[in-house]
């Protein structure tokens, strides 16, 4: 994945997301708050240069001072998971936008397993009508 606007469902979520969810996740990435070309950068947005570890990333880390509605907000725009402190989500958010391809990954996985439990609902389904 070169850019954010390549996976599909965040691409979605970026156009359907509200507007603070967008400026939160612009304020995170680009560390301003942004206009309204927001939306448009974010898209082409092609993940954090810097390495874990890295002193940028440990800047990038110390220096979100998003609340924890923020922080979850973002996660749902790039459909990841919101469980854990303030600093897990924001360790988490930099991890995925720094590789983007894991991001795609994550979001195809999650994708999967929704499709197998719908799957398994409807076979259930199915069996409670042959019951009757």
């Amino acid at each position: 994945m070169e850019r954010l606007e390549q996976i599909k469902v965040i691409a979605n979520n970026l156009k359907m997301s509200s507007t603070k969810a967008v400026r939160a996740l612009h304020k995170l990435i680009f560390e301003h708050e942004g206009d309204r070309s927001n939306r448009k950068r974010l898209r082409e947005f092609a993940g954090f240069a810097f390495a874990s570890g890295s002193d940028k990333y440990k800047s990038e880390l110390a220096d979100t001072n998003l609340g924890w509605g923020d922080l979850v907000a973002i996660c749902n725009i790039l459909t990841i998971d919101y469980a854990g402190t303030k600093r897990e989500l924001s360790q988490r958010i930099c991890e995925y936008l720094m590789d983007l391809n894991s991001l795609d990954k994550a979001n195809e996985d999650r994708m999967d397993a929704e499709e197998n439990v719908t799957e398994d609902n409807n076979e259930l389904d199915g069996e409670d009508d042959e019951e009757e």
